[in-house]
């Protein structure tokens, strides 16, 4: 299992370096959609959507770090993450991010936020099959930023 741990670990370790190379300005939408399964599913408080990984999803990727730029983020950081293996093919990935921002008047801040994520491990590592977020855009609301 210490092996399984270790694989997730590294995992999101090469999701964030990929995130942050997105906010800076090197969009690597190809790596970052190689991170998800064929079909996933995404949750907020808006509601369920299923997407495909295809080049709608890599357009999009490339659309939202435009906009995580364009508002301010500078970096997203993992702070922790707690692993839940569900059976031998299946984890629930709890990560507690941060993200660093500079605001229109050059005021640094962070926002703490959470996402689970529902991973598949295949031969070819981890695969994000499904993810649920809490209130983005009001959190990025709160701190002026949109």
């Amino acid at each position: 299992m210490s092996k399984r741990i270790d694989e997730i670990r590294d995992f999101f370790a090469r999701y964030e370096d990929r995130a942050n190379q997105g906010l800076a300005d090197n969009i690597d939408e190809v790596a970052l959609a190689s991170n998800f399964t064929d079909c996933f599913i995404a949750a907020n408080p808006s509601g369920v959507a299923c997407g495909k990984n295809d080049e709608r999803l890599r357009s999009q990727l490339h659309q939202g770090y435009i906009f995580y730029r364009e508002i301010g983020i500078k970096r997203f950081e993992i702070d922790d993450m707690a692993i839940t293996c569900l059976d031998e093919y299946h984890d629930m990935v709890r990560v507690r991010w941060h993200s660093i921002y500079v605001d229109k008047e050059e005021k640094m801040g962070r926002i703490d936020f959470d996402v689970i994520y529902l991973l598949h491990i295949t031969c070819e590592g981890p695969k994000i099959f499904g993810y649920i977020t809490g209130d983005e855009m009001g959190a990025l609301k709160e701190r002026g930023l949109i």
